[in-house]
């Protein structure tokens, strides 16, 4: 026996004999096969925990206990023989599926298993527009990644973790693990579809004290705008904690709010507002002021107050009243304002500086900044004017009749009383012939600068025959070769007055005008046979009918006030009367109503162009012309009533030598010469309220001599019977200057003036 168990094929006995009682135990006891094996990470090789194997039989269909892997992730699980599906699943893995077949007499299956990490991805849109929000930060444990153009994001697995996502001015929006991962461990979607829902921030405007709604109002947060509505409210979306809202409204403050996430807050806003006073310089209140600034008006009580609301900073507000400078200020925003509007308006009053006496007559001369035409200005019968926007002139010339003309530059405004000193021509005739010879002319000057009674010079600029003294450029005064060039220099004889204190008349003779007639027949006064008329003197005249004749005179009459004269006096005034005119032709039937119409339309036309120039405007006319009845004319068209109005002085030539015997009742009215010149203005003065400064004769004739004596008489009538100074008139320019020697006048007898029966 013991050499048997030690002979060489005692172990193959022993294998058979132990095969064959595995063999009986078998078929005695029936064993299930084990399904068994590892899961592990299929980029580290790391065993997985936890994770869950599930065995489904396919035939018949029906579900198994699942298991879930060791810390070594190993799993065993029983299964009968048949077919199944096995799925392996993980928290944060690709699910692994495949096929279990398990055989008759098998008892171990077993398998290694690799998963492969889920990506985590997703796409971030925004909640209310429902567009990819690009730049979102999405976090999940360790990890970060930005959102691309599209939403989109991709991360890896960590484990159970929340994911987070955030965006500048969107609520920021948290997914715990739970919900992210469930507990079977399987994602919830593939992909996930994350919504931001943007801040919101919502409230309503209203009024500060009322509580109304402000509709329109602004509503700003760095690019987001909104607009309140009717009801005030409003609605900003995309704002970011710690932004700056400013919330504004036409006529409000301002107000800046600081969000913080609130989603509602009412806003309450204070109506811009400012209280205005309204002063002159002096202080005193002004009362209705007028205050604009665009679609808002509002005017000043009687204290010169008044509130003004909804005037915002930068506004542009107006400030007038009646007789003061409007002003125009910048608002900035203060709560109170004080405005002092100068004064506009001037109220000036002209007295006599004699008497005080109001002036009545005359005009003010305002000349804008920068302009040489003024504007005219007359005062009324208390001698008072007002001239508005004052401000807006630099000086005044006051023209009065029988006055010195003042020159006033404007610096101030209200109340200005200016006193006129009277002022009376008394002036002595230079002839044209003596402009050729300067010393005559100098004689003449010396003689007035150094006389007690002469202050004037009346002086041919245009005489009896019709030539002018400067180089006029009017197109008929070329026509006529109407300069004479041989005369002395106007401008600086003018100059040299001035500063001599010599007042200056320019004569000019009006419609006896042969060089015109000559160059222009078709002006000319005709017979009917087409024959130029012509005068004693051998001279022509042109028709004062013509509007091209009269254009003519006055253009030559504002020549020589720009050249310098203190006024201009016109002379032949009249239609002719040499010889026989019966039946002469004029561009219109001759008459009494047409010719004194035509001589009044030139002095109105005449008037009204001097009426803008320093210079004053008379007129001459004949002596008798002041005896005639007003229902006749002479036949020369000269009446007082159609030419006294337009004129600021009458001269009526008072001559003594040229009223005839019988006239005035007197035998020979030559031989009295006080009565002739007394009666005569004071008839004058009747006819008209214009100022009379007559002509007086300084000559002799028809062998009646003027010596001082009569010169003196006419000089004293003139004065005695009221006239505003008085011209002498010799065609020679000869005067004897003791006729204006100091207190000449008191070598005269005494005189009894004529009574008012006489005159």
């Amino acid at each position: 026996m013991c050499d048997l168990w030690r002979s060489p094929g005692r172990w193959l006995l022993c294998f058979l004999l132990l095969a064959l009682v595995l063999l009986c135990v078998r078929c005695q006891f029936p064993s299930t096969p084990t399904f068994v094996g590892t899961v592990r990470d299929a980029q580290t090789q790391a065993f997985l925990s936890g994770a869950r194997v599930h065995v489904m039989a396919l035939e018949p269909q029906a579900a198994l206990e699942w298991v879930a892997t060791s810390e070594r992730g190993r799993f065993r699980l029983p299964l009968p023989q048949g077919q199944y599906q096995v799925q392996v699943v993980a928290p944060g893995y690709l699910t692994a599926t495949f096929p279990l077949k398990v055989g008759a007499n098998v008892l171990t299956v077993s398998k290694e298993v690799l998963l492969r990490p889920a990506p985590l991805q997703g796409c971030v849109r925004d909640a209310f527009t429902q567009r990819p929000i690009e730049g979102a930060l999405v976090r999940y444990g360790t990890q970060e990644a930005y959102t691309d153009a599209q939403g989109r994001f991709c991360l890896q697995w960590e484990g159970k973790q929340a994911l987070q996502v955030s965006s500048p001015r969107y609520q920021p929006l948290e997914l715990s693990a739970e919900v992210l991962w469930p507990e079977e461990g399987q994602a919830k979607d593939p992909v996930l579809e994350l919504a931001l829902s943007p801040y919101v921030f919502e409230g309503r405007v209203y009024e500060e004290g009322t509580r109304n709604a402000v509709p329109g109002a602004q509503i700003r947060c760095g690019e987001q705008r909104a607009q309140a509505d009717a009801q005030g409210r409003f609605a900003l979306r995309y704002l970011a904690p710690g932004e700056v809202v400013q919330v504004s409204a036409a006529g409000y403050r301002p107000v800046e709010i600081v969000y913080e996430g609130q989603t509602w807050q009412e806003v309450s806003l204070s109506p811009w507002q400012v209280r205005v006073r309204v002063l002159d310089p002096q202080g005193k209140p002004i009362a209705g002021a007028q205050l604009l600034s665009g679609a808002l008006h509002t005017q000043t009580d009687e204290h010169g107050q008044a509130s003004l609301r909804f005037l915002e900073p930068g506004a542009r507000l107006q400030v007038s009243s009646e007789g003061y400078r409007s002003q125009e200020i910048v608002y900035t925003g203060q709560g109170e304002l004080t405005i002092v509007l100068a004064p506009a308006r001037l109220f000036l009053s002209l007295r006599d500086a004699q008497t005080g006496d109001p002036i009545v007559k005359g005009a003010v001369l305002a000349y804008l900044k920068g302009e040489d035409t003024p504007q005219l200005f007359h005062p009324n019968e208390k001698g008072l004017l007002t001239i508005e926007d004052v401000w807006r002139f630099e000086r005044l010339l006051v023209k009065v009749p029988g006055y010195r003309r003042v020159n006033l530059p404007l610096t101030r405004t209200g109340e200005l009383m200016l006193s006129l000193e009277p002022f009376s021509v008394h002036g002595i005739y230079i002839p044209f012939g003596l402009l050729t010879k300067p010393q005559r002319v100098q004689a003449l000057l010396d003689l007035v600068e150094q006389s007690d009674a002469l202050n004037a010079v009346v002086i041919d600029v245009k005489g009896d025959r019709a030539w002018i003294v400067w180089p006029s450029e009017h197109p008929l005064a070329k026509d006529a070769d109407a300069y004479l060039p041989d005369v002395l220099d106007l401008e600086a004889l003018l100059k040299e007055c001035r500063q001599r204190g010599i007042y200056t008349i320019a004569r000019i003779v009006v419609f006896k005008d042969n060089l015109l007639a000559l160059a222009h027949p078709e002006l000319a006064v005709k017979r009917q046979s087409g024959d130029l008329y012509v005068d004693n003197e051998g001279l022509h005249w042109v028709d004062p009918f013509n509007q091209q004749v009269r254009d003519y005179n006055i253009a030559l009459a504002l020549e020589a006030v720009a050249l310098g004269f203190d006024e201009v006096q016109f002379d032949y005034l009249r239609f002719p009367s040499d010889g026989s005119v019966r039946g002469l032709v004029y561009q219109r039937e001759t008459s009494f109503e047409t010719r004194t119409a035509a001589i009044g339309a030139f002095c109105a036309q005449a008037q009204q162009a001097l009426a803008y120039t320093p210079a004053f405007l008379s007129a001459d006319v004949f002596g008798l012309v002041v005896w005639t009845d007003p229902s006749r004319d002479m036949g020369i068209g000269q009446r007082v009533e159609d030419i006294a109005p337009y004129v600021d002085y009458l001269s009526p030539m008072l001559y003594p030598s040229t009223f005839g015997r019988g006239n005035l009742g007197l035998e020979e009215p030559m031989r009295h010469p006080y009565e002739v010149v007394y009666r005569s203005v004071r008839t004058a003065r009747r006819r008209t309220d214009t100022l009379i400064r007559p002509w007086l004769q300084h000559y002799s004739l028809w062998g009646v001599i003027y010596d001082l004596p009569e010169l003196l008489l006419q000089r004293k009538a003139a004065e005695d019977a009221g006239s505003c100074g008085w011209l002498y008139w010799n065609a020679g320019g000869k005067y004897d200057s003791q006729v204006f020697a100091q207190g000449a006048l008191k070598l005269l007898p005494p005189i009894s003036t004529p009574t008012p029966s006489s005159e």
